[in-house]
């Protein structure tokens, strides 16, 4: 044999074992060579026949706020639909009266109520409207969850101003 032969012919052994000792050591330090996108469940709710759960994606490359994002998946009996878009956060999901489920998130920095029809062929979520904090998001979903209307932004900016000045009456 030549001797440029015999030195690719050592070079690709060298390249082989190198290769197999780093999936090794990937795989004994609970890596992976070449990361996928991951799924971590959080929360989930079934009625009515329609579930929807919320569920956290994630690639462990990159940059840590490019690599996560919160997802909403339905169900109405024709197996799980990934909603778009993906959200910075999410609340707990809701579904409501009509079926419909429903769910606060923060997206581009703005708290919203947003809902998403299960039984459509490609489900997606819709805005209903913005507030001003995850804790008004909150409190509307309650209202929505005990059978009462979504307020408006307005509306609920007059209700909150109306308990923090209870007290300074007298």
């Amino acid at each position: 044999m030549s001797q440029v032969l015999l030195g690719v012919r050592n070079l690709s052994l060298r390249i082989a074992v190198f290769v197999a000792l780093a999936a090794a050591l990937a795989w004994f330090l609970g890596g992976e060579l070449f990361p996928r996108a991951k799924s971590l469940p959080r929360s989930s709710v079934e009625e009515s026949g329609v579930s929807a759960r919320v569920v956290l994606w994630y690639t462990p490359d990159g940059l840590v706020s490019e690599r996560a994002q919160w997802r909403l998946e339905v169900d109405a009996g024709k197996g799980a639909h990934r909603v778009e878009p993906a959200w910075s956060e999410l609340t707990d999901p809701l579904i409501d009266r009509d079926g419909m489920v429903q769910v606060g998130a923060l997206r581009n920095g703005a708290w919203g109520v947003w809902i998403v029809d299960p039984k459509s062929e490609q489900p997606a979520a819709t805005l209903r409207s913005n507030f001003n904090d995850r804790l008004e998001v909150e409190r509307q979903l309650a209202r929505v969850a005990a059978g009462l209307p979504l307020q408006t932004r307005e509306q609920a900016g007059a209700a909150r101003g109306g308990l923090l000045r209870a007290g300074d009456e007298g």
